[in-house]
């Protein structure tokens, strides 16, 4: 009963890196995701060389870094359906932003 059976061609698109920067509006976007994702990365791997100034054990200090990023993940799971990608990821970029600013003023 192959009749019966319909067969769909499957048309697979070969993407490479130059379709990221072929128009000028995925050029700007792959850019602004470039930084944005340097910028993370470096910000992240600078804060956690700086958790053992902490005071307490290095290793403890890492530790509970890393569990205050949990409320954040559980958080971002839930809500990644209901209000989207962008609305989080704004969320949380300028959320950090404010709080990497307000280290400033705090005393030592």
């Amino acid at each position: 009963k192959k009749d019966d059976v319909m067969t769909k061609e499957k048309v697979v698109t070969k993407y490479s890196i130059i379709d990221l920067v072929r128009t000028p509006v995925l050029r700007k976007r792959s850019c602004n995701l470039l930084f944005s994702w340097f910028t993370n990365a470096m910000l992240y791997y600078g804060l956690s060389f700086q958790t053992e100034s902490l005071g307490s054990s290095p290793y403890l200090s890492f530790f509970l870094a890393g569990l205050v990023e949990m409320p954040s993940y559980i958080l971002a799971q839930l809500l990644l359906d209901r209000i989207g990608r962008k609305p989080i990821l704004c969320g949380y970029m300028v959320f950090g932003g404010v709080v990497l600013l307000a280290t400033i003023v705090i005393p030592e």
